[in-house]
């Protein structure tokens, strides 16, 4: 039987830790979940209220000494659905968005290099970091989209994963801090594409602590995140530059 190669090792460590980091977030991600799923449902029931009401109001409008003030009355009533309806649209909506992004880590291993939106990342994977109720609760979070961001071409699982390294990194850092504070920036500068992660905790693991495979004792999350995202920028095309607490990833520009 061949041994997997170097590559394939790491390719099944980067997956396994995208799957924890998923199972991990279960808990907060079903909390998130319920608070739109009650806003539906009292809705749905207030509906349910309002057509009967309403209902009877129409059989006593033909009935009516003053079929003007009924009729306002009903459209009065009508105004107050349509705010309603906003409200379940609302929650809807995030529904929507939570699955959406939770769907996305169900791709295969290699989704195919494509333009992918930045921004757009950055916001899919800040709401899924919410099931973190640590990051969601005691993080204060600064987060700067530039508005003239290019596409970035790279697999869009391997950008995805990069920013899930990155935030795991900083995440586990600021436990130990007494300020916590994270800055997430994308902008673009001469053709390339930079995203900026800086935060107020310990420093980043040194290249030496962050490499280190062997030894009894084993790593810490912040070296193994490194160590992901250095992978997952190579997959990506990015390359990384590291200092005591920030990460700035740059893409290079999309050729023709």
């Amino acid at each position: 039987m061949n041994r997997p190669s170097r590559a394939d090792e790491r390719d099944f460590f980067c997956q396994r830790f995208q799957d924890l980091l998923t199972g991990r977030f279960v808990k907060g991600i079903v909390h998130n979940m319920n608070g739109p799923m009650q806003i539906l449902s009292m809705q749905i029931e207030l509906f349910k209220r309002d057509a009967g009401q309403e209902l009877a109001a129409i059989e006593a409008l033909a009935e009516s000494e003053d079929p003007a003030g009924a009729i306002r009355a009903l459209v009065d009533r009508a105004k107050g659905r349509m705010a309603k309806l906003a409200q379940m649209e609302e929650s809807l909506r995030r529904l929507e968005d939570m699955i959406n992004v939770i769907g996305k880590r169900s791709q295969d291993m290699e989704d195919g290099v494509r333009p992918s939106l930045l921004n757009q990342i950055l916001q899919d994977e800040l709401l899924f970091w919410q099931g973190d109720l640590f990051f969601k609760h005691q993080v204060e979070k600064e987060v700067v989209l530039g508005p003239d961001v290019p596409a970035v071409v790279a697999e869009e699982r391997a950008i995805r994963n990069l920013v899930d390294a990155l935030l795991a990194c900083c995440a586990e850092l600021l436990r130990e801090a007494q300020e916590r504070k994270l800055h997430l920036e994308s902008a673009c500068d001469g053709g390339c594409t930079h995203l900026t992660v800086r935060h107020t905790g310990p420093p980043f693991p040194a290249g030496d602590e962050a490499e280190a495979e062997d030894g009894d004792e084993p790593p810490s999350i912040p070296s193994m995140a490194i160590r992901l995202a250095r992978r997952w920028a190579e997959l990506a095309g990015a390359t990384l530059e590291i200092t005591p607490r920030e990460i700035r990833c740059t893409f290079p520009p999309a050729e023709g």
